[in-house]
């Protein structure tokens, strides 16, 4: 396939997407299907590829993401074992205590960040603690704006850092990196990004006064009522994080921390109830908590909650597998590698695909998916770490996306949260700082 015609295919792509998504309001995995039928049958009438190599092309594309898939898995058992054990909840409720009224913004902030940091999801992070955090800031009278911004800034960085994030799994398969080596590219652009953040809402709130704080001890209370909150109920938290910084293959460490969940769950919750364990794992946790708040953080994990992503990714690799076996991919290789783009513009231009794919669908794995398949390969060629171009990635897509109306992170985070996306997004500064940050480093030619 000619450059032309694979610019054109895809540009149709994405406008179906787009319409999908936009007009049709259709949920992500019905505009995955429809764009992924239509570029099957773009490709079998306008380029001739038989039918075989496509189907072939979306098996290749699933095996590709196979361990993302099986790491997806793994992370819905941890994230039920580790509520089991009560080490989320301990974590949780130490945040709580520390949780300072003077700086409602910043204190709102940094628990944000521990919470999406140990359960790797800034959407349940957003419904969940930042839900009540909206509430308390209701209580005092703070902008709902300015707040959101500072939940949803907390909740992305766990997003894009954490090794138990859905996304932070898929960009290194995609692309074919180690998943610490990607991690530990990104604090290049996250920490200024951070530091920035925090002082621009230490800036915004230094002067806030809780009055009304009586959600916060709710949620201590039933915190403390349901589990026994103990320092030892951080051991597997803090297992996962000697081998995460010994880089341990990802597979073990999260068996290794489920094992050690199961054990504190016995030994310090006293909780030996082996049936209530592996049906946790499969179906998520369901306690009976009725603080409302706790009971959504607490009830969830499982394999069956981590359904909707994996289904998600595994229509994406498909399109990714197609868009490959169509000879679409192929043809922007060539012409991106004609243009002999080096370290600096392959990192920009992969930051504005995820950019420009994340406002054209809406949609947070297609703009991660889409730029990666096609242009890893010019990384290679071009003798540039592929670590710049999963940061990249992750800057101009995962950030990006709840910076979208219309897109799937956006949406979400405005109905939970109560706040519009064009409200919340001049504050949420840690999301448009990320990609600043990537491009100021582009220039300059830093190193990952």
């Amino acid at each position: 396939m000619n450059f032309q015609k694979a610019i054109s295919t895809l540009l149709v792509l994405l406008l179906i997407l787009s319409f999908s998504m936009t007009v049709l309001k259709l949920g992500p995995h019905s505009a995955l299907i429809l764009g992924l039928v239509a570029l099957c049958f773009l490709s079998s009438l306008s380029s001739r590829v038989p039918w075989e190599k496509l189907e072939d092309g979306m098996r290749k594309g699933i095996n590709e993401g196979a361990s993302a898939l099986i790491i997806l898995g793994m992370i819905g058992i941890t994230i039920a074992t580790w509520n089991l054990s009560g080490t989320l909840p301990t974590l949780l409720s130490y945040g709580l205590d520390f949780f300072s009224p003077r700086f409602f913004l910043v204190s709102s902030l940094l628990l944000c960040i521990v919470v999406s940091s140990f359960t790797g999801s800034s959407l349940t992070t957003c419904a969940t603690i930042g839900a009540a955090l909206m509430g308390v800031g209701q209580g005092f009278g703070a902008d709902p704006a300015v707040l959101a911004g500072a939940i949803i800034s907390g909740a992305f960085f766990g997003d894009k850092m954490s090794p138990l994030s859905d996304t932070t799994n898929f960009v290194p398969n995609v692309v074919g990196v180690n998943l610490y080596d990607h991690i530990k590219a990104m604090t290049v652009t996250t920490t200024p990004a951070l530091i920035l953040s925090f002082l621009f809402f230490l800036y915004m709130g230094n002067d806030s006064q809780v009055t009304n704080p009586e959600k916060l001890f709710s949620m201590q209370e039933a915190l403390h009522a349901n589990f026994k909150i103990s320092i030892f109920s951080l051991v597997p938290a803090a297992l996962v994080l000697v081998l995460a910084i010994l880089k341990r293959p990802v597979l073990p460490t999260l068996f290794w921390g489920i094992a050690s969940s199961l054990l504190t769950a016995g030994i310090v919750q006293g909780n030996w109830n082996l049936t209530q364990w592996f049906q946790s794992m499969y179906f998520g946790v369901k306690l009976p908590i009725e603080q409302k708040e706790v009971a959504w953080i607490i009830n969830r994990g499982g394999i069956e909650s981590m359904l909707f992503t994996i289904s998600l990714v595994i229509i994406a690799l498909m399109l990714g597998g197609v868009l490959k076996a169509s000879g679409i991919i192929e043809a922007f290789e060539k012409k991106l590698h004609s243009l002999s783009l080096k370290k600096r513009g392959l990192s920009i231009l992969a930051t504005f695909m995820a950019i420009l794919v994340n406002f054209l669908t809406g949609e947070q794995y297609l703009s991660l998916l889409i730029p990666g398949q096609l242009l890893k390969e010019n990384f290679e060629k071009a003798n540039v770490p592929k670590t710049y171009l999963t940061r990249s990635l992750e800057d101009g897509g995962t950030l990006v996306n709840p910076l979208v109306p219309w897109g799937v992170c956006g949406a979400f985070i405005s109905t939970q949260l109560g706040v519009s996306v064009t409200s919340y997004a001049p504050y949420a500064c840690f999301l448009y700082l990320g990609p600043i940050f990537t491009i100021i480093f582009a220039f300059r030619g830093q190193k990952s």
